[in-house]
């Protein structure tokens, strides 16, 4: 479980024009929709969110709502495929990384993968504590079997696979208050996939 939003980081990755018109279209709506809900509870449970661009000459900018979400949130434009390859991402974000991390994006198997095997191997092996979570309903690849394949990879790495509805209501807690009415509305509009 999440213990705190306060102290997480929400890492989204290339959710790009051009890499999203290669994925299916029912995928890709809940895919940002779900993104969308994830780095508004992140934003507002008063944790961090940073977001990457794959070769934004070639890939095109973060599709909308997103970008309109990630306004004012750090960006980062690499051509590595792990994030954690990307100079500026390394120097600037892995040492201000909170323990726990949401990671989210684009493809599953290619830059979101690469990433947690490098977090995981290289930055989580000293801190027990560190946790990484994958919601599965917020990372996509062009084909299936890859995405399973990677999500298989991930869990073996130590990564907790879970879902965007469990980290709304594990940050939520309870019932009752303003919030929690704004959120499970939130995910009660959600698509269904």
């Amino acid at each position: 479980m999440i213990p705190n939003f306060e102290d997480i980081t929400l890492i989204v990755i290339d959710v790009q024009e051009r890499l999203v018109t290669a994925m299916p279209s029912r995928v890709v709506d809940g895919l940002v929709a779900n993104i969308d809900l994830l780095v508004e509870l992140v934003l507002d449970g008063g944790g961090r969110v940073v977001y990457t661009e794959q070769y934004p000459r070639g890939l095109g900018s973060t599709v909308e709502p997103l970008a309109t979400r990630l306004k004012g949130c750090p960006r980062y434009e690499k051509i590595a495929f792990s994030c954690v390859g990307d100079e500026r991402f390394a120097d600037e974000v892995v040492p201000e990384l909170s323990d726990d991390i949401i990671i989210v994006g684009m493809e599953t198997h290619v830059c979101v993968l690469q990433t947690i095997l490098d977090l995981a191997g290289e930055f989580f092996e000293a801190s027990e504590a560190r946790s990484i979570y994958v919601p599965v309903d917020a990372v996509c690849s062009r084909r299936k079997l890859n995405w399973e394949n990677a999500l298989d990879q991930m869990a073996e790495a130590g990564a907790t696979l879970t879902n965007t509805e469990t980290l709304v209501f594990q940050s939520l807690e309870e019932a009752g208050n303003d919030r929690f009415k704004h959120f499970s509305k939130r995910v009660r509009e959600l698509p269904v996939v």
